[in-house]
């Protein structure tokens, strides 16, 4: 039964507006993706003793009540309660108190909801506490920062936002171009027609809104029940208290509280002959609609102006919005012969709608991008950028199609008459489209905001030298070298007022970058810093820098503060041309009141339907092409084709954090050890170190049964110690295998005690081992050389009375090991191909649960039986309904995608492995896995065809 005519309804009417207008008065919480800022205890602290609670400061505002801290102890145990708390007020600082667990490591894994946008992000971090304990960061620390937004989320805002805009175009269609024809006298037999229209379109348009906001709560309530593991039902009641959640519950309410409006008045609106009151509730229903989705976005959290920047994000999403809303309701005019009697008073008319929308459009999105861009930098190095070009490019197209139409209504009428259901099915799908890269750009974190410190430039002997503040690690500065020739380390001279002059030292962070630290030229007098660069064939290059007094290199952005530089300028030259341009568009536009669609219904109908089709398909098309091209960010593309991961996560080095901000940037390791390079200079610099080389060197003559003692070293060619980087949380795997297939070992020099300075400074270790058989043995030393991954293969010969067999053993799949059963699946490897080989371990005829070694799934030394082939591999877990990644292959090696190698912390999956076996041949494969804490080696032979 369908509600009263609003006539008879007009106070209980009014009543159910003001009263539903002033619970969404009510204030709700604001705030874009949270990262951490600092904490207490710092990352990689070690304190005398343990604290009494743990406290993280986010770069947003944080819904605690969907919010985790958890603090897991020396023990093992979990010392804290869940439940974070703000603190003193402050919704960007939450913590939790924690019991004392004694002396060792701690690990602090968070889990928070933004109040920003809704978004959720994760990660963790390691600490100590005790007199003399030495951190070890393979007990779990992870500084990467996980943040969750997925394509449903992107696709259910779409859908609800396309039904927002087309409830904008009823009402503004209806009040600025429908009504002046029907109070002119035009179209009075239609008005039946008008309030049927009126109801389905609305009815239509708030489908999509409620369902597009529902999709969201249903895909955002999984996700944070996937956080918490918890189940959906503790989640949802969890999600709908936070920001993003009560503010959907809101729109869910305006929407349908609109409806109700429309079927109950949509006869009087129909038939008055001015703008009602009725129409007033709608607009200002829509307005807190759209006042809710603006809110929650990434405007909010920016420092310039909040308030005012969420106003602009308000007028820019009902612009975009109404755009698509407007186009659907053409096109859907199309496809009945009554509503095409109006196309030849309402196209022109619309179109001019259409075309100062664009001109208030140009001005708005000129702002939020100048907003949350901030630097052109920006825009080839980030994922907000990333994202950014793919909406640029839409909207581009978009813009281009509006202008066609603009201009061949007007002067090329023929043209338009017969193109109009193409391009009138290409402006809508492209205008769709723009919403559906507008979401993806909204659940996307901007890039971090610097503080407002200047940069030193000079120019000398053909060398640029810069100083600025290092952005990447806290309380250092860097001298930055550009020149066309070799140079040497700088000399490097500070000057005080009084003219006394210390020399100072700097580090040489990668070629063409030095580091010193900032408590260097922090002080109270201003400062004179002289940097002299000593140049191959060239005059050595200087610059004197003023460096001004007091503790500038701490300023931050302050509200309202912007710098005025070359990036603002362009963008409000942007803006200017922009709307310049739409108003002569404007100005040569008219209305084409002769005109007339006469086009057949079938042939009409197939062009419209698809030139909808086709126009998304080859967009989509353009935009896959663009996400999968250099252009778009060169060093994510560069990052990503060497296998490791593109990640928002603290600049690192082996795991210990350089900075508080999070950057995006390069990450490039397993576990507790990861190395994360926010500079492309940096990363291309480790990626591309001189080959090492290893060299094993044994005390004395090993003998079986007796301890053998050898020195394992890895240097450049010139002699200089290799630049090690730590993989699979060890700096060297040394695996040692007998020819006859019976014995194996995995070991590392810093199994049983902690490296010291001296031997990783070297690039020296010393270790010992008992072979438990004479003849021989096959050693590998693997390392990271930087991040490239390199071995060293080397025969030893044992001497004893022990012999080892005279043949070399097979082993056939399934395999026992202690209380497993292992099975190895495979189709036949053919040499030099991609081979595919599946572990599946089970235990009491059940699947395994087993957990990660050495961050992998498993390891797996690959030994040919006549030792002319060795290769060290990992296993992967992916787990059910996952993409799998794709096989990198370079220089003829598998490069392992690290997202392949991320492993849960327990498991029971099958395990895959891909290898290239170089030569035809039997090789036997010693597969390591861990289950409750216990390495179990389980030997495999598969014999390889040529």
């Amino acid at each position: 039964m369908l509600p009263r005519p609003c006539g008879g309804a007009a106070p209980i009417m009014k009543k159910l507006v003001i009263a539903f207008l002033f619970v969404l008065s009510i204030p709700a919480g604001v705030g874009a993706h949270a990262v951490p800022l600092d904490s207490s205890p710092a990352s990689s602290a070690v304190l005398p003793e343990s604290p009494h609670q743990v406290e993280i400061r986010f770069s947003e505002r944080i819904d605690v009540e969907a919010s985790r801290i958890t603090v897991t102890g020396p023990s093992g145990a979990v010392i804290s309660d869940n439940r974070a708390q703000i603190v003193s007020g402050d919704p960007y600082r939450i913590a939790v108190p924690v019991r004392d667990d004694g002396e060792g490591a701690y690990v602090v894994e968070w889990s928070v909801v933004s109040q920003d946008d809704g978004h959720f992000t994760k990660g963790a971090y390691l600490f100590a506490a005790g007199e003399g304990i030495t951190l070890d960061a393979s007990q779990g620390s992870d500084t990467r920062i996980v943040q969750i937004a997925t394509l449903p989320e992107i696709f259910g805002m779409t859908v609800e936002l396309f039904g927002h805009g087309l409830l904008w175009a009823v009402l503004v269609l209806f009040a600025l171009v429908i009504r002046p024809l029907l109070v002119s006298g035009r179209f009075l037999g239609m008005k039946d027609l008008f309030v049927s229209a009126y109801g389905l379109l609305a009815g239509l348009a708030t489908m999509l809104a409620i369902s597009g906001a529902v999709f969201q709560i249903w895909f955002k309530t999984k996700d944070l029940a996937a956080l918490h593991a918890g189940t959906v039902y503790e989640a949802l009641p969890m999600y709908l208290s936070t920001v993003a959640g009560s503010a959907t519950m809101y729109r869910i309410a305006a929407a349908t509280l609109f409806i109700l409006v429309v079927l109950m008045c949509r006869r009087i609106i129909v038939e008055s002959k001015r703008f009602t009151w009725q129409e007033g509730a709608l607009v200002v229903i829509l307005s807190v609609f759209a006042f809710f989705r603006a809110k929650v976005s990434h405007a909010t959290a920016n420092h310039f102006f909040p308030d005012f920047s969420v106003a602009v994000n308000f007028i820019h999403l009902v612009e975009k919005d109404i755009w698509a809303g407007l186009l659907a309701i053409l096109f859907l005019a199309l496809f009945f012969s009554r509503t095409r009697e109006l196309y030849a008073v309402i196209l022109g008319r619309t179109f001019t709608l259409l075309t100062v929308n664009l001109a208030a459009v140009a001005v708005t999105a000129s702002y939020i991008t100048w907003l949350h861009l901030k630097d052109f930098g920006n825009l080839f190095t980030t994922q907000w950028g990333s994202n950014f070009l793919e909406l640029l490019l839409v909207a581009l197209l978009l813009v281009g199609v509006r202008t066609y139409h603009t201009l061949t209504h007007t002067y090329r009428i023929k043209v338009f008459q017969r193109m109009l259901p193409l391009t009138l099915a290409a402006e809508l799908a492209l205008a769709i489209m723009v919403i559906y890269a507008s979401s993806a750009v909204i659940i996307t974190s901007p890039p971090p905001e610097e503080p407002a410190t200047p940069i030193f430039i000079s120019s000398s002997e053909g060398a640029r030298i810069t100083f600025e503040k290092n952005r990447y690690v806290d309380g250092m500065m860097r001298i930055g070298i550009e020149t066309g020739s070799s140079h040497e380390t700088p000399a490097v001279t500070l000057t005080d007022e009084a003219g006394s002059t210390v020399e100072i030292e700097v580090t040489q962070d990668y070629p063409g970058s030095y580091v010193l630290p900032a408590a260097l030229v922090q002080s109270d007098e201003t400062q004179t810093l002289s940097i002299r660069v000593p140049q191959a064939g060239a005059y050595d290059a200087t610059a004197t820098f003023s460096i001004p007094k007091g503790a500038y290199l701490d300023a931050t952005y302050r509200e309202g503060h912007r710098p005025f530089n070359l990036f603002t300028i362009v963008f409000i030259v942007i803006s200017i041309v922009g709307l310049i341009s739409v108003l002569v568009l404007f100005r040569f536009s008219r209305r084409a009141e002769g005109l007339s669609i006469n086009t057949g219904g079938t042939y009409r109908d197939l062009l419209a339907l698809g030139g909808a089709v086709a126009t998304m398909a080859v967009v989509a098309a353009l935009v896959a092409m663009l996400n999968n091209s250099p252009i778009q960010n060169p060093y994510k593309t560069r990052c990503e084709s060497d296998g490791n991961m593109w990640h928002v996560m603290l600049p690192s080095k082996a795991g210990v954090p350089l900075s508080r901000t999070p950057r995006e940037g390069c990450m490039w390791g397993m576990g507790a050890y990861q190395y994360m390079f926010p500079e492309r200079a940096e990363y291309e610099y480790y990626a591309s170190l001189p080959k090492a080389i290893a060299s094993v060197d044994f005390d004395s003559q090993p003998i079986a049964g007796q301890k053998a003692s050898f020195t394992v070293s890895i240097h450049e060619s010139d002699g200089t110690p290799a630049t090690l980087f730590v993989d699979m949380e060890r700096l060297v795997h040394v695996v040692i295998v007998s020819k006859d297939q019976t014995v194996f070992a995995h070991m590392h020099p810093d199994d049983a005690r902690v490296l010291t300075e001296e031997e990783q400074g070297s690039a020296t270790f010393s270790l010992s081992y008992v072979f438990p058989k004479s003849g021989e043995y096959l050693m590998s030393i693997d390392y990271a050389n930087g991040i490239t991954l390199e071995s060293g293969q080397f025969p030893i010969v044992v001497k004893g009375k022990t012999a080892q067999d005279t043949h070399a053993r097979t082993y056939a799949s399934p395999a026992r090991v202690g209380d497993f059963d292992v099975a190895l699946k495979y189709s036949q490897p053919v040499a030099g191909d991609v081979s595919t080989l599946v572990y599946t371990i089970s235990k009491n005829g059940a699947s395994a649960e087993l957990e990660p070694y050495l961050s992998a799934a498993m390891h797996i030394a690959v030994v040919k039986n006549d030792f002319s082939a060795f290769a060290h591999v990992h296993g992967e877990v992916h787990p059910p309904n996952t993409t799998l990644p794709p096989i990198i292959v370079k220089d003829g090696k598998i490069v392992h995608a690290m997202a392949s190698l991320i492993t849960p912390a327990k498991f029971s999956y099958p395990i895959d492995v891909h290898v290239i076996f170089p030569t035809p041949g039997l090789y036997t494969l010693w597969g390591q896995f861990q289950s409750d804490g216990v390495v179990y080696a389980v030997p495999l032979s598969v014999r390889v065809e040529e």
